[in-house]
């Protein structure tokens, strides 16, 4: 039997956004859900892919001479990428001298990266802080997933998840124990505009929210506000519903949308849907906000 690992395209450290205080951000590739407002558009299929940043590139062309598959083309647009002929070998990223070619995701081993998250261990110790799983949706990579949970548990390190909740609940059963905060994102309460927006319905998600708030967990529940789509007060009281009915009470954090991710899809050669959406602006924010205040649920913008 081979050494488990798990394709990722970030570690981050020093992350004071993920759960309680410093912690480093494990990002699994793959995701059932397809959100237009994504900000790791990278993260959505599961292999690898090669990117190239057209403003980095010097025009040695190392990595046409070196790809062993004539993968590689130019023409007044640049460097480009046949992906039939391309067996992801990496020479050309390696021989890009100017980083002009990169990887968005790579193949590490379970234990590179518990080896990577326990570097920080004493920052861990002394700010009360520990590892997050994100992605993606990292249990679209569930045994990897549950093998890094598992083996940081054993470690006494605190665990936390980001999760869209969309994932079996035999899976999340498993790996409950193994979690100590759940940060479970919530997207739209009606179904049918849950399904137009993100490709999937919400059945499944509604269904282990409710599961985990029965068996106690510590959830925060995180909702992004994307204007137009589902920041109307119909949508938030839909919310609001689906929090109250649970037996627990639970931490809501509303994300704003925000275009960080928009050079992504520029080098992905994805379309970016919401192109003509703008931010909330922050007196939006708060009105939100104080709906969730008036229903006794605690809130803040940002989390």
């Amino acid at each position: 039997m081979g050494e488990k690992s798990a394709v990722i395209f970030d570690i981050q450290k020093y992350s004071i956004h993920d759960g309680p205080g410093i912690r480093t951000v494990v990002f699994l590739k793959g995701c059932p859900l397809r959100c237009p407002w994504c900000a790791n558009p990278e993260s959505q299929l599961l292999e690898p892919k090669i990117v190239y940043f057209k403003d980095k590139c010097i025009g040695d062309l190392n990595c046409k001479k070196v790809c062993p598959k004539g993968a590689i083309t130019v023409d007044k647009e640049g460097i480009n990428i046949n992906e039939d002929k391309c067996t992801k070998c990496m020479l050309c990223v390696d021989n890009c001298y100017a980083t002009a070619l990169r990887v968005y995701g790579k193949n590490l081993s379970i234990d590179e990266i518990i080896t990577k998250c326990m570097e920080d261990k004493i920052f861990y110790e002394t700010s009360k802080g520990g590892v997050t799983l994100s992605g993606g949706e990292p249990l679209f990579q569930f045994e990897a997933a549950y093998e890094i949970l598992k083996r940081l548990k054993s470690r006494d390190i605190n665990t936390a998840i980001e999760t869209t909740g969309y994932v079996s609940k035999e899976n999340i059963n498993k790996i409950m124990k193994y979690v100590d905060l759940f940060l479970f994102d919530i997207k739209a309460v009606d179904n049918d505009k849950h399904k137009s927006l993100t490709g999937v319905d919400n059945h499944k998600i509604h269904d282990n929210l409710r599961y985990l708030d029965e068996h106690n967990k510590n959830i925060i529940i995180r909702v992004p506000v994307i204007p137009s789509l589902n920041d109307s007060k119909e949508d938030m009281l839909n919310i609001i519903k689906l929090i109250k009915s649970l037996k627990n009470k639970y931490e809501v954090n509303l994300l704003p949308y925000h275009r960080l991710g928009l050079y992504k899809y520029e080098v992905l050669k994805k379309e970016y849907e919401l192109k003509d959406i703008t931010p909330p602006k922050d007196d939006q924010m708060n009105s939100i906000l104080r709906m969730f205040e008036e229903n006794d649920i605690e809130c803040q913008i940002g989390g």
